[in-house]
């Protein structure tokens, strides 16, 4: 049971993130655009990029930027621009201002994976899935930026 949740657990990130499974394909990290990487130093001062994907989506180049962070590693999908849609952590690297509200109401769960959105700095959200008491359980989280929301 736990694989299979694991396993649509994965597919759903990926869809999410904009990836098909046969659409995207393995890039040189060196061959990223100028924006992609700029845009990953100033958000992520202290990464390094370990893999990359791009994919065409509604005529529009995406990519998928594996990331080593002081953290841990991440995923990062965003535009040929720049930027970013959604930042996904495996479960054991969640960070801790997505981690401690959950935490608070679910104490000793076991974290999935999570999945932030919306760079805009505008607002952004975020879904964080878990095990608790074996159930599966998917808890949203928003976050208000620049407009005090």
């Amino acid at each position: 049971m736990r694989a299979l949740f694991a396993h649509k657990a994965l597919v759903l990130l990926m869809v999410s993130m904009g990836v098909s499974l046969a659409g995207a394909d393995e890039m040189s990290t060196g061959k990223l655009p100028k924006a992609v990487i700029d845009r990953l130093r100033s958000r992520f001062p202290q990464m390094e990029i370990v893999a990359a994907e791009q994919s065409r989506n509604e005529e529009r180049d995406r990519y998928v930027v594996e990331i080593k962070g002081t953290d841990g590693p991440f995923h990062v999908s965003m535009s040929a621009a720049g930027s970013i849609s959604q930042i996904a952590y495996d479960g054991k690297y969640v960070p801790g201002y997505l981690a401690l509200p959950v935490e608070h109401r679910f104490p000793h769960a076991e974290f999935v994976y999570a999945t932030e959105s919306d760079d805009s700095s505008l607002q952004s959200g975020a879904a964080v899935y878990l095990r608790y008491e074996k159930h599966n359980i998917i808890a949203y989280l928003s976050f208000g930026g620049g407009t005090g929301g």
